[in-house]
């Protein structure tokens, strides 16, 4: 029986910004799609400042979210807590090589006395060992985890294009959005551990089926299709 598995926690906000060479991939992009389109309605210079801010905001909540679900794998949580359980059998080891008055001061102070004590740190380990057997009940190596934060990023780039370029994304989805996207991606999977996505895949499936993007008091709400 697999155990289901999702990052908890908290994470604090990691500021990303496109590179020069992407922003200009990207201008270069809107450029020719205007022109083939003839396109009368250009985005106006203030319009392009606000549409790369919402791909920077994007692309930072991407980053956020990869390196809290990085935190959060079965792998970080087996080692986590091997680590504290190693921690309290150093520390129920070094308890019992204290000194006679030592001992006695713990039997004073603690609750139920010094084996009252040793004996809430014994539970302490047990309950480390149950814990680990556990995270056993994770998807094992090779199994898919859940990476809601691609489609997330696909449905910041779909509504940044939507909302500051006036394109639909759904008119362009094997041209602007998909080039687009495919330009931000080259940054955002980077790392060892986010190998990058099918993009035409990735849209297509951004578009299928729409992440709704709820914003209040500051916090930004993803509402994932099920089977992202």
């Amino acid at each position: 029986m697999k155990r289901p598995w999702a990052p908890t926690g908290v994470q604090n906000f990691i500021r990303e910004k496109l590179n020069l060479d992407a922003k200009e991939q990207i201008k270069l992009i809107i450029e020719k799609h205007f022109v083939e389109y003839d396109k009368k309605d250009k985005p106006s210079a203030s319009d392009l400042d606000a549409f790369f801010g919402e791909l920077d905001e994007g692309l930072s909540r991407f980053k956020t979210y990869a390196n809290f679900r990085q935190k959060g794998l079965p792998a970080t949580i087996k080692k986590n807590l091997r680590k504290a359980r190693k921690t309290s059998r150093n520390l129920a080891d070094r308890i019992n090589y204290l000194d006679g008055n030592s001992r006695e001061l713990l039997d004073e102070t603690a609750e139920n006395g010094f084996h009252g004590f040793m004996s809430r740190l014994s539970s302490v380990i047990l309950d480390l060992n149950r814990a680990l057997l556990l995270a056993d009940e994770y998807t094992h190596k090779g199994g898919r985890l859940p990476e809601p934060h691609r489609i997330f990023l696909a449905a910041d780039v779909a509504d940044a294009i939507k909302t500051f370029l006036h394109a639909p994304a759904e008119q362009a989805v094997s041209g602007l959005y998909v080039s687009i996207l495919e330009a931000v991606c080259a940054q955002a999977f980077v790392t060892k551990t986010d190998n990058g996505p099918d993009v035409s895949e990735l849209a297509r499936k951004a578009l299928s089926y729409p992440v709704k993007i709820r914003t209040a008091g500051g916090l930004f709400e993803y509402l994932p299709p099920n089977d992202s």
